[in-house]
This record gives structure tokens, sequence and C-alpha cells, in this order.
């Protein structure tokens, strides 16, 4: 039986899917002098794309316990996606939701993507902070957590854990490669 710990699992195990959205979405070039705000807003709008298809359908497919453990009413972004394009001038759209029923194994593999992408908010807010072309820019998607992205992603990760089992992971990790294909392709 693997003893891997599922949160280990699904970070080697997506690694290469992860580049591939990191690519796609120019990654590389937040930290160079030439990141634009037009860049920044076609993150944004990326990641507006993603959680409104996602984030509902996703957050209703947990049970009340778990619901619970993973403090899901904190966790919601899309309003916050919403503040940012409105403050860049774009406007929210609807989008196709996700409509498949989902498991709470698979629903916990998109969070993982969800979360992650809030994990790495950190580290693009603070190097955007530092861009003089990002001085007037509020950054409520990727400061959503403020002081309490560390201890929302050990919480996060505590959940993944302890509450699936390993017979589940490969489920779990069908959940993560779908959202990272999602952000792929849009």
């Amino acid at each position: 039986m693997d003893t891997t710990l599922l949160s280990l699992y699904l970070k080697t195990a997506t690694q290469s899917l992860h580049d591939r959205v990191e690519e796609k979405m120019n990654a590389k070039k937040i930290f160079t002098p030439f990141y634009t705000v037009e860049d920044y807003k076609q993150l944004i709008w990326q990641n507006y794309l993603f959680f409104s298809h996602f984030e509902e359908a996703v957050f209703n497919s947990f049970s009340p316990p778990l619901r619970t453990a993973l403090q899901l009413p904190l966790r919601k972004k899309l309003p916050y996606l919403v503040a940012d394009l409105e403050v860049l001038g774009l406007t929210a759209s609807g989008t196709a939701s996700y409509t498949d029923t989902c498991s709470e194994a698979t629903a916990m593999g998109i969070l993982y993507v969800m979360e992650g992408s809030t994990l790495g908010g950190n580290v693009i807010k603070k190097r955007l902070t530092s861009l003089p072309a990002f001085t007037d820019i509020y950054f409520n998607f990727f400061g959503c957590y403020q002081e309490n992205t560390g201890p929302f992603w050990t919480q996060f990760k505590e959940v993944l854990d302890t509450r699936f089992t390993t017979d589940q992971y490969e489920e779990v990790y069908r959940g993560a490669v779908k959202a990272y294909d999602y952000m792929a392709a849009h």
C-alpha cells in the first residue's frame, strides 16, 4: 500500500500540468520588468473563467462535514475576481458552468488547483506590487486570504491528506487533471 500523502502525490503527479498552465498564462513574464497591466488583465480573466466554471459545482459537491472542515464559505474566490475585473475596466460575463455530477474526491482534485492558485497568488501579488505600473491596483483575488494564506493552505492539505483514502487518490487526481485541462484550454 502506498503511504505517500495525497498532497505530495498530487504535487508530483500534476507537475507537468501545472507547468503547462503556467506557460499558457505567461507566468515567467511576471518576473520580468516587461509584465504589463494588459498581461495582468488577461491573467485575471483566465482565472475568472476557471472559477466561474467550477466554483459553485465543486463547493456543492462536498458533504456538510467536509464543508465545515474546509471552511468553504471562506474559500469562495469568484467575488474577488469579479471585483478585480471591475477595477480593471472589464465586465464579468456569463460562462458555461460545470454541470457534470462531481464526487467529493473529484471536487477535491479541482479544489486542489483552486487553492494552489491562491497560494501562488501571494507570490504574484508581491512581485507585481513592486512594478510601477501596478501601484494603483488593488489585488482582490491574489490577496484574498492575506496573512492567512499559509494557514489556509496548511488546513486544506490536512483535510486532503486525512479525509481521502489511497483508493481515492486516482479520482482526486482526475479532478485535478480536469481543472488543469480546463485552464490550459481557456
